[in-house]
């Protein structure tokens, strides 16, 4: 139900031979967002992680919106999945509106918060233990 989205690094990074590809899943189904945190999990590493101009790049351009590892914690910061917090933000008009607490991106590659408990498509991305190529890391899982 995942789909990979492979972009390479940044044409500004490529001189760095230890920069590896930048790969996102995107879903084909649609859940609440700590489910989807829960199937990424399972899979990769967690809900996709946003949190630099160059990861927004690699963000797969899509026709619908998608959850995304960000979300505002009870005692008040928004905190990536990882926690973390960013100074890259790319909020849309109005946002972040605080009675939401999830965080999900555009297609027009904008976030927006909204209700956690509704089930829309999201975007999982790889771990460390996927750094090599797709076929290296299919086969030593």
């Amino acid at each position: 139900k995942l789909y990979p989205s492979v972009v390479p690094p940044a044409p500004s990074s490529s001189a760095n031979s230890n920069q590896r590809e930048k790969r996102f899943y995107v879903s084909t189904d649609v859940q609440a967002w700590f489910n989807a945190r829960l199937t990424c999990m399972s899979c990769f590493e967690d809900l996709a992680v946003i949190n630099s101009a160059e990861k927004a790049l690699s963000v797969p351009s899509t026709s619908f919106t998608m959850w995304i590892g960000y979300r505002l914690l009870a005692d008040g910061p928004y905190v990536w999945v990882d926690e973390n917090q960013t100074a890259y933000e790319s909020w849309a008009q109005g946002e972040p509106d605080s009675n939401n607490v999830c965080v999900y991106i555009s297609s027009y590659k904008m976030w927006h918060t909204y209700n956690c408990q509704y089930s829309m498509q999201y975007l999982c991305q790889e771990g460390k233990d996927f750094a090599f190529s797709l076929s290296q890391t299919r086969s030593s899982s």
